[in-house]
Order: C-alpha cells, then structure tokens, then sequence
C-alpha cells in the first residue's frame, strides 16, 4: 500500500538527480526500518516501520532498475535484468536460509540491529557507484510527466506484464503468508521454515539467466506467458 504510490511519486526523482544518490537514501531508509523492527513493542509500531520500508523501497526499487537498465545494452537488456533477478534471488535465498536460523540463536530483535548496520554500510558506500547516467538539463513540468506515465500505462503492450508481475507478486504473498503459516502449524521451526522456502528460490535462480537470454531471442511477451503457465 506504501511500496506502490512511493515508487510513482519517488520514481520521478529518478531522472532528475540520479541514481546514486536514491538508491543510498533508499537503503538508508530500510535500515531505519530495521532499527523499528528490532524496537518494536506493539503491532502500530511495527506498521510504521513497514511504511518506512516501503518508502525505502519506493527510493531505491526504481533507482537500481534503472542504473541496470543504464548499463546494459537494449540488445543485451534481458540479460541486464536477469542479473538483476537473480541478485534479488540470492538475497532472498540468504535471507531465508540464514535468518531463520541466526533468529534462533541470537534472537530476532539482535538479527534486525544486525541488518541495520550492514544497510547503513552499503547506504554510504552506494554514493561511490560509477556515476552512468546523466540528468538531462531539460526541464519537464508536472502536466507534461502525468501525460507521459498516462500514455505508458495505457499502452496495449503493457498488458502482458502487467498480469505477469501480478500474477509472480500474488504468488509470492500466498508463499510467503499463507504457506508459511501452513509450515508453522505444521510445528516446523522458523529455521526449517525458511531452508524450505530457499527451495524456490534456488530453481528461480537457476532459471533466470537463461530465461534473460530466451527472453533476447524470442521475445519478452513468449517467455513471461511460459512463466505465467508454470
């Protein structure tokens, strides 16, 4: 609920001073939700922590998309944002295989004050990115932008991913809720909750490399209707 509107209202700060400098103030502000996780009392606090969350990511989701897209070739750009997916993937996996079980050892609220000092750290050092694109000196008003998002929304062409990312995020929020609470009932423990879970997320980095280059050579529309069948 957060995560959508910030990317629309953040996104277009994209190209008007950078990249760098969005993805830094996005990964900085994740780690302050982590610091809120790690604090948090009550289900309202926890909540504003989400909503600090997903304005980090309204910040830094559009920013490191488009430096991928920047430093790839429109040829090569399937493969540009596999190797975007697959980094996600094995973030995920990370996350799934170890957080769970350092959970266990040291505590959750231990393990967010962890991930706050490591987000803090790569906030600083995202400044240092190579600097690829270049603000254009051109100056758009606000009318002319809505015009612009109004034309690329409604476009016939954009139909097809729009159902494959709300098909692959749909998918992901039962994993995520409803399966997980079918393993925690199932009296697994967190940590073999998530060493299952990171099953998924291995075959999905295995496949989206090739699935980035399938994409080059027949078309992206061909592979997203493959993976919407699977």
């Amino acid at each position: 609920m957060v995560h959508i509107p910030s990317n629309i209202i953040f996104g277009r700060l994209v190209d008007k001073i950078g990249r760098n400098r969005l993805i830094s103030i996005g990964v900085f502000l994740d780690g302050i939700s982590m610091l809120l996780y790690a604090i948090a009392q009550d289900p309202f606090f926890l909540l504003f922590g989400r909503i600090v969350h997903g304005i980090g990511g309204g910040f830094g989701g559009p920013a490191t998309m488009a430096y991928i897209s920047d430093a790839t070739t429109q040829r090569r750009s399937g493969r540009g944002m596999a190797l975007y997916g697959m980094s996600i993937g094995f973030s995920n996996l990370i996350g799934f295989l170890l957080g769970g079980l350092v959970a266990q050892i040291i505590g959750e609220s231990n393990l967010f004050f962890i991930m706050a000092i490591i987000l803090f750290i790569m906030s600083f050092t995202s400044f240092f990115l190579p600097s690829i694109y270049q603000p254009s000196k051109k100056k758009i008003n606000l009318r002319e932008e809505l015009k612009t998002f109004r034309r690329t929304v409604v476009r016939r062409s954009m139909i097809s991913p729009y159902f494959s990312i709300l098909a692959m995020m749909f998918n992901m929020g039962i994993v995520t809720a409803v399966y997980t609470l079918m393993l925690e009932h199932s009296a697994y423990t967190v940590g073999q909750t998530g060493m299952i879970l990171s099953i998924m997320v291995i075959f999905s980095i295995i496949i989206h490399y090739p699935a980035g280059i399938l994409s080059d050579r027949i078309g992206y529309v061909k592979v997203m209707l493959i993976g919407l069948l699977l």
